[in-house]
């Protein structure tokens, strides 16, 4: 919980006076057709109200993880859920929400090819009830490794929103880069390009283990 107290140099904190409880439960069969190595249920959910025990978000909902004997995954979610802001706001600081009780469930699908292979592909897809009207959301990335010391991907998101008071559409991309010198030096960077912002952001990160358990970290961004 974070109260209303909090001080703000604690973390970055965006909801005082608030309290999640979340509750989860599994049960995994490994069945013998389609090639299916294991499937996983998962069912449960979390509820965020006010310290006080007043009622503001919740969630709950069954997951269907699926792991195939290549090491594909297929994962289903259905979430149904319901947003109470106790506040209005501006959502992409541009579409007003106001104070209400709206209906948040959602629907999504994500998969993944073999983790192991030299070309991995994986993808997602997202429809949801939103502040009183919808979002819907596809995404994926291609990650190339052709060498163990070497990583490369290339990624695309887009979300489009429609409310009462508007719509918006936003495309995010992005580029990930990896490699590895030796053990103990590797780089990391990170170009992405923000179509609701039309901001291109940039980071790279070189890590040295100077000696186990200790990294210096030099960061660009």
């Amino acid at each position: 919980q974070v109260g209303p107290e909090t001080e703000a140099e604690s973390g970055f904190i965006q909801r005082h006076d608030v309290r999640r409880s979340e509750v989860f439960a599994r049960r995994s069969f490994r069945p013998d057709f389609l090639n299916i190595r294991r499937v996983d249920l998962w069912f449960g959910g979390n509820v965020f109200t006010s310290v006080g025990g007043t009622l503001q978000d919740w969630a709950w909902g069954p997951v269907l993880a699926t792991q195939f004997e290549s090491g594909a995954e297929l994962n289903v979610f259905f979430q149904p859920g319901e947003n109470r802001p106790d506040e209005d706001f501006d959502l992409a600081d541009s579409l007003y929400v106001p104070v209400g009780e709206y209906d948040a469930t959602a629907t999504m699908v994500m998969f993944s090819t073999n983790p192991s292979r030299p070309v991995v592909l994986r993808g997602n897809a997202n429809a949801s009830d939103f502040y009183g009207g919808t979002l819907r959301a596809v995404g994926g990335n291609v990650t190339v490794a052709p060498i163990p010391q070497v990583a490369l991907s290339v990624g695309f998101d887009r979300s489009r929103v429609e409310l009462p008071s508007g719509e918006f559409t936003s495309n995010l991309i992005n580029l990930r880069g990896a490699y590895s010198f030796s053990t103990r030096l590797s780089a990391n960077l990170l170009v992405q390009y923000n179509s609701l912002d039309e901001v291109f952001s940039s980071n790279l990160r070189v890590n040295f283990i100077h000696r186990p358990g200790s990294d210096l970290f030099l960061v660009f961004t």
